[in-house]
């Protein structure tokens, strides 16, 4: 196995507090949820995570669309093209 050698650039240190400090504060706040009572978890839970997977399923959703109308669009270019050609 490889040991881990610590991070020593100024850029790669300034990432590696960024994250340290994400991953505390996520601790924080996983640790203040699991103290709520059970119900005012559920609420919080519910009133985040359903806009936020709405929101990703929309852009899923868009993204979907753009990519399949921009093949489509292709698609239908390189059958002009075999059109004029013959």
């Amino acid at each position: 196995m490889v040991p881990v050698t610590p991070v020593t650039s100024g850029a790669g240190r300034k990432v590696h507090n960024v994250f340290d400090w994400l991953v505390s504060w996520w601790d924080g706040v996983e640790f203040w949820v699991v103290g709520l009572w059970f119900p005012f978890q559920f609420v919080l839970v519910m009133a985040v995570l359903l806009p936020v997977c709405w929101g990703v399923a929309l852009g899923i959703d868009r993204a979907v669309d753009r990519v399949s109308a921009a093949l489509n669009t292709a698609r239908r270019n390189a059958a002009d093209k075999r059109e004029r050609t013959r």
